[in-house]
């Protein structure tokens, strides 16, 4: 057989290149740290919810209430977060998963600082320090908003050009779905946050916290529609989109209600409410409508694909050709 510049035959080489071992990358403090953050934010959460450090979450939100607070079985939500957070948590530390990129050049320390400024946040809220919620809460965003940045430039990059030891679907669903799903919730939660800033400081208001939700409304509709952060392309990850279409849904679901809760019930007109829930409605239609658009359009793709080869790189055997026979 012939030699490679290598010096080594063909057949050795075509071993050689497909018999590679994966190579796994020793446990690192940042991957036992991530574990930690994860059960600590947990327990610090489900405090929360017990009051161990103050007012509850829900009660926090009945005695802000504003326009765009969402019905409470929308923060269901919560639930597929932790879990899939958790799977990450634990993948993480296994010896393959330690050498994805996406691991250790895309989630790095961010996620540690998520669940750091989180805890914060809910200590923050406990207290009524809204002020300082509000500070911890874009801190959130903003960690979430660097990991996914990080994420795509990992993609981007093609940082690994041998095959991941992780399936594309599986890497999706346990390296980038927790903190898509995240991410979307904080984006939603950011925009109650500032609202409730207006209830606690400006109560009397009443104008102003109307015009702050209808500003908000508007505003949220553009990360779900383009969102650099969230893939390549740009445009926005349908997971991602999906999940604001459902904080909209429950902005509709709890502005249908009457009588109106908290606050809003001693000056906010029915009308005014039931356009204000139509609206979000109507957001949420149109961002389910995008969702499912770019998800039939990205399982039409590799069929587009297929279709658009060459039938010389199609062929699997060489083409018949008749040869003449000499007389």
């Amino acid at each position: 057989p012939k030699s490679t510049p290598h010096g080594i035959t063909r057949s050795q080489h075509a071993t050689t290149e497909f018999a590679q071992p994966w190579t796994f990358a020793p446990m690192t403090f940042r991957n036992i740290a991530t574990f930690v953050a994860f059960v600590a934010n947990t327990i610090i959460t489900y405090g929360s919810q017990a009051g161990w450090f103050g007012a509850t979450n829900q009660q926090q939100s009945l005695k802000y209430q504003t326009l765009v607070t969402p019905s409470g079985f929308a923060f269901a939500i919560w639930g597929p977060i932790f879990v899939l957070e958790g799977a990450y948590a634990c993948v993480q530390l296994l010896p393959n998963w330690r050498s994805e990129p996406g691991v250790a050049k895309g989630v790095r320390y961010w996620y540690v600082a998520v669940c750091a400024a989180q805890a914060g946040w809910t200590f923050a809220f406990a207290q009524d320090a809204v002020c300082l919620s509000m500070v911890f809460m874009l801190m959130i965003l903003a960690a979430l908003g660097a990991l996914l940045g990080a994420l795509v430039r990992v993609a981007r990059e093609e940082l690994s050009p041998e095959p991941s030891p992780s399936c594309v679907p599986l890497r999706y669903i346990l390296l980038h779905s927790p903190f898509l799903l995240h991410f979307g919730w904080i984006t939603a939660a950011t925009v109650v946050n500032a609202n409730v800033l207006l209830v606690k400081y400006a109560s009397g208001a009443h104008s102003l916290q109307l015009s702050a939700a209808i500003a908000s409304l508007a505003l949220l509709l553009l990360p779900g529609l383009y969102n650099p952060l969230t893939t390549p392309s740009g445009a926005a990850d349908p997971l991602y989109s999906a999940v604001l279409a459902w904080a909209f849904f429950g902005v509709h679901k709890e502005l249908s209600k009457a009588p109106l809760q908290g606050d809003l019930a001693t000056w906010c007109p029915l009308l005014v409410a039931d356009a204000l829930s139509n609206v979000a409605a109507l957001m949420s239609v149109l961002l389910l409508a995008v969702v499912l658009g770019r998800v039939a359009l990205g399982a039409l793709r590799p069929l587009q694909a297929e279709s658009t080869r060459s039938p010389e790189k199609m062929r699997v055997y060489p083409p018949y050709t008749e040869h003449s026979v000499a007389k």
